[in-house]
């Protein structure tokens, strides 16, 4: 407890002098809040180093470039879309990528400030899991106590409080899932490096059980294979470390290896996954057009969004007129389902591809393979896997289409783009305190 107040006090002084800290701190906590957290950073970078240097630092830093193409080719893509409020509302939910860079660009931050930031991030993850713990216990309790007493309810969620949106209502179960794999890969590159009384080291694997228990009960698909690629890559970092002692990591792995069996034994995974391999990516083989299930929607979803890009591949509807798009093919399909709940393509890739055109789509790609091979290329493998973790995952959620993706990955790749000039090993022997 003594740790934890320190750790507040400190987070409090940090985000005097740098209120990006807080940024960190609020994404998986206090979602509504973070627009008047990024203002307050935004003032706090222009009055320390002014408008003009900045614009001269964006100016000479070209990895930031590949971010502000991208909300470029938007802002562009509202220009030929008839839907002009439905436009002005995507640019202003993409705006992090303009911010971003501007937040991060001339920072010259070491590498103890980049854990401060990952160390926000936990805490943030791990006060926002026991809220959402207790809640589910609560609401669960109370379930109970109405059935017992013939208390009409508005519905009766059981067990399921305590798994996906009933158990993070303020939070997409997946986004939420994405900064969970972050913190996941902060840690174990923490236990691999840090030198630490073997007191401390447990204290990380407890965290690390902490982090699977909550990938459980998020159930995010997409993020549960992210958490098995994160211990896998970590696992082979581990084995081609000769000077590293395996024993203190063994007990993480014992446990993971056990969670991933007790996970898959579990019917409710069970169930998600073989939606997965029972699904066929064809929509001629889907029975039912009205579904909602995820993965088979997915399938309607993503055929209606390629007749889209079939259409308009070079510069795409605009980045107005994709919703409007989408629902008229939905309707003219017969995907009652996908149509009822107005839902995007679910994959961010076909999404982008769909709104500006190829050169969207390959404006995409490249921020991702530009950050992804600058971080493998300096040895941050931190931020090369959460790159891998974030590019799988753009393949089942359009992430870039509401501010819970937008402000992680643009802060994220910013991140990333004021590290690469510097070439900065991600050194977790810095002195930060978990």
């Amino acid at each position: 407890m003594t740790k934890f107040k320190d750790f507040i006090f400190l987070l409090f002084q940090e985000f005097k002098s740098n209120p990006v800290i807080g940024i960190f701190f609020f994404l998986p906590l206090f979602p509504k809040i973070l627009s008047l957290v990024i203002i307050i950073a935004l003032i706090n970078s222009i009055s320390t180093f002014g408008f003009s240097e900045k614009i001269n630092q964006l100016k000479s830093n070209k990895p930031f470039w590949f971010i502000l193409l991208f909300y470029l080719l938007y802002f562009v893509g509202v220009f030929y879309s008839g839907n002009q409020k439905y436009a002005w509302q995507d640019i202003e939910t993409k705006l992090s990528f303009l911010v971003m860079p501007f937040l991060f660009v001339g920072t010259n931050y070491k590498t103890a400030q980049y854990n401060k930031f990952f160390s926000a991030l936990l805490y943030g993850v791990m006060l926002s899991f026991l809220y959402c713990e207790i809640q589910a216990i609560y609401n669960y309790s109370y379930e109970m106590y109405a059935r017992r007493n013939n208390i009409l309810l508005d519905n009766y969620p059981n067990i399921n409080f305590f798994y996906t949106s009933y158990f993070c209502p303020f939070l997409h179960h997946s986004y939420f899932s994405l900064y969970v794999c972050l913190v996941q890969a902060f840690l174990l590159n923490k236990l691999l490096d840090l030198k630490e009384t073997f007191l401390k080291k447990l204290n990380l694997v407890f965290i690390l059980c902490l982090t699977l228990l909550l990938q459980y009960q998020l159930l995010s698909k997409a993020g549960l294979i992210s958490t098995i690629f994160v211990f896998s890559f970590f696992s082979v970092k581990l084995l081609v470390k000769s000077s590293f002692d395996r024993k203190i990591l063994l007990p993480v792995f014992v446990v993971f290896a056990i969670a991933l069996v007790a996970s898959f034994q579990s019917q409710k995974l069970k169930t998600n996954f073989q939606t997965i391999f029972t699904t066929n990516l064809s929509v001629q083989h889907t029975k039912d057009l009205s579904t909602t299930e995820s993965s088979e929607v997915r399938v309607l979803v993503w055929s209606s969004t390629l007749d889209l890009i079939s259409k308009n591949w070079l510069f795409g509807t605009g980045t107005g007129d994709i919703k409007d798009e989408l629902l008229d093919n939905y309707k003219q399909k017969g995907f009652t389902g996908a149509l009822e709940k107005k839902l995007n393509s679910h994959n961010q890739y076909l999404q982008t591809f769909a709104t500006i055109g190829i050169f969207g789509f390959l404006s995409l790609l490249a921020m991702i393979i530009y950050f992804s091979y600058s971080s493998l290329k300096s040895k941050n493998f931190v931020f090369f896997v959460v790159c891998v973790v974030i590019s799988f995952n753009l393949l089942f959620e359009s992430m870039l289409e509401v501010q819970a993706g937008t402000i992680f990955i643009a802060m994220f790749f910013s991140l990333i783009a004021s590290a690469t000039k510097k070439h900065q090993k991600l050194n977790t022997e810095a002195e930060v305190k978990i």
